[in-house]
């Protein structure tokens, strides 16, 4: 931290309460020293339990650099309890003005967005149908299957969907996020709405989707993202019925490394390394099922189904904070697992719970062989040096040559642009 200090915006966002103050503070940071508090004066509707996510971010651009998640418990006969110190880590304070970051979040009648660095109150629009969102699904999995038709009309559903993904923003914060893409190497969605597909996101006048053009991420409220990532102490999943190629690809990606990893094909197994959080890199090549009338979804494995539940306690726990590790679901639909209805958040938002630095899912249907090149390049990249958003940006235009192949866009990043494989880095 320079002597002069440094100005860090922090934000506070909950579904079910109201923020009656100001929901963006600026905190001067300087070395040395504990900078001034912030109060954020909240209101309830209703009894309950609450949760508060509180972000930190830099004045002069960049992605989230600290989250955390609080539950407050509101009642009408409950005594103020005395605070007590939360922390969340923050690995950086190293601006990047040339990336844009998009807050948002769930309210009980739709969803909260704020521009990061835009003064202002968050502008609100409502949710997204699910109508919408099956039918997304069911195009761009019939895509995968090679059934959706030729390449320009499915490119054509694709920009389709796209734009009314971007026209369900509010305008005011569409034509301000255009704005600055024009001139950005970067789009981070800071955000735990897991099941819309960002990387579809497409602005009125562009020919070309922003993940095509620029790397985008994502990032959650509820887990600080690192900076530094290993990929020592492997393990690897391809499930009981895996699909083809997928041992070739855990065979690739296991020969890149220094070391070789272990294969877990027992649920009982992969849960308990999860809970000891004793590697660098989960890497799972396999089926994803989602959960229907025909099956119990998750993933197949020798002794029954691994599901996002299943990381409960590790969630709960923070079991892989220690290590932060990379964790790559290479699989159909991994980000939510089709778990919209339920308590739990997906996948995605479940390892990121746990403690996960980096999280690489889908949110459609995968090309068995697109996918194989996709973790080709990603590591490839990763071990070369690039950082996080980077290698994804590369991996993604590795499969952009087939405009009828939406594999490329399925790709969901959850990290810190910036991060990068600690070099001869064990724990």
């Amino acid at each position: 931290i320079p002597e002069r200090g440094v100005d860090v915006l922090v934000t506070a966002a909950s579904e079910t309460l109201s923020i009656d103050s100001d929901a963006v503070h600026v905190v001067r940071v300087y070395p040395g020293a504990d900078p001034d508090g912030v109060a954020f004066v909240l209101s309830a509707a209703e009894e309950g339990r609450h949760e508060v996510t509180v972000r930190a971010f830099l004045d002069g651009g960049g992605s989230q650099i600290a989250a955390i998640v609080r539950t407050v418990l509101v009642t009408d006969s409950a005594s103020y309890a005395q605070p007590h110190r939360l922390a969340a880590r923050v690995e950086h304070l190293t601006p990047r003005p040339d990336e844009v970051t998009l807050q948002v979040d769930r309210r009980r009648d739709g969803y909260a967005f704020r521009l990061v660095g835009r003064d202002g109150p968050a502008a609100t629009a409502e949710s997204i149908p699910r109508g919408l969102l099956a039918d997304l699904l069911r195009t761009v999995n019939a895509a995968a299957r090679g059934t959706g038709g030729q390449s320009a009309v499915v490119r054509g559903e694709l920009a389709g969907y796209g734009s009314l993904l971007w026209r369900a923003m509010p305008p005011e914060i569409g034509r301000e996020v255009e704005a600055r893409l024009a001139t950005a190497t970067g789009l981070t969605i800071c955000s735990d709405v897991s099941e819309l597909p960002w990387e579809l996101l497409l602005p009125p006048t562009w020919d070309e989707f922003p993940a095509e053009r620029l790397a985008v991420m994502r990032q959650t409220g509820t887990h600080s993202p690192a900076r530094s990532l290993s990929l020592t102490d492997a393990v690897f999943v391809h499930g009981r019925n895996p699909p083809t190629g997928a041992r070739a690809e855990v065979r690739g990606v296991n020969a890149g490394l220094g070391a070789p990893g272990a294969l877990v094909t027992t649920v009982a197994e992969l849960v308990r390394r999860i809970e000891r959080g004793d590697f660098g890199l989960l890497h799972l090549a396999c089926h994803q099922e989602h959960p229907g009338a025909d099956s119990d979804g998750g993933v197949a494995m020798d002794d029954g189904r691994f599901h996002p539940v299943a990381l409960g306690r590790a969630a709960a726990r923070g079991s892989l904070r220690a290590r932060c590790p990379l964790v790559f679901f290479n699989a159909c639909r991994s980000v939510d697992g089709g778990a919209y209805d339920t308590l739990m958040g997906g996948w995605a938002n479940e390892f990121v719970r746990a403690g996960a630095g980096a999280f690489v899912g889908s949110t459609w249907a995968l090309r068995t062989e697109s996918a194989r090149r996709y973790a080709d390049r990603f590591y490839a990249e990763l071990r070369g040096g690039a950082p996080l958003a980077a290698a994804s940006f590369a991996a993604r235009r590795e499969l952009l040559a087939d405009p009828g192949d939406p594999t490329g866009l399925a790709y969901a990043v959850y990290g810190d642009p910036q991060a990068t494989i600690l070099r001869g880095a064990g724990t």
